[in-house]
């Protein structure tokens, strides 16, 4: 997928989700699945990195709209001003509001797939150094 926008945030989320659930089904102690099971949640990892700086983008052009709009409101606007402008604008603050919880979701997202990443690998060194993994497939 060569990048990410609004038309397709809820493609790389099924996207996301079928990767999630093939790494599950992968068990960890046999050592042809865990590599696989790396190689899935990696490959999810990169939609996630995708995704994540898509929504920061998206939340930085609400921010922009609003404070664009804010502005707007208060040249128009009947004293007192500010109070007026900050009315103009609650349904625009609503929709940044979710556009920062979105943002924010994937940005963990993205952190807590990175600790699972680290995870498995550090198990997976584990496993190679105590020679105590299974070489059958």
């Amino acid at each position: 997928m060569p990048g990410v926008n609004l038309l397709n945030l809820d493609q790389y989320i099924s996207e996301i989700d079928r990767y999630k659930e093939l790494a599950v089904e992968l068990q960890e102690d046999n050592p042809a699945a865990l590599l696989r099971k790396i190689e899935i949640l990696t490959k999810c990892l990169v939609l996630i990195g995708d995704l994540s700086s898509e929504c920061d983008r998206l939340y930085k052009r609400m921010h922009v709209h609003r404070d664009t709009e804010y502005a707007k409101a208060y040249i128009k606007a009947d004293r007192p001003k500010k109070e007026n402008a900050e009315l103009a604008i609650t349904k625009i603050r609503q929709m940044e509001a979710e556009s920062y919880g979105r943002m924010q979701k994937w940005r963990n997202e993205f952190d807590s797939m990175t600790e699972t990443l680290h995870g498995l690998r550090l198990k997976m060194k584990v496993n190679f150094a105590e020679g105590s993994i299974n070489y059958t497939r």
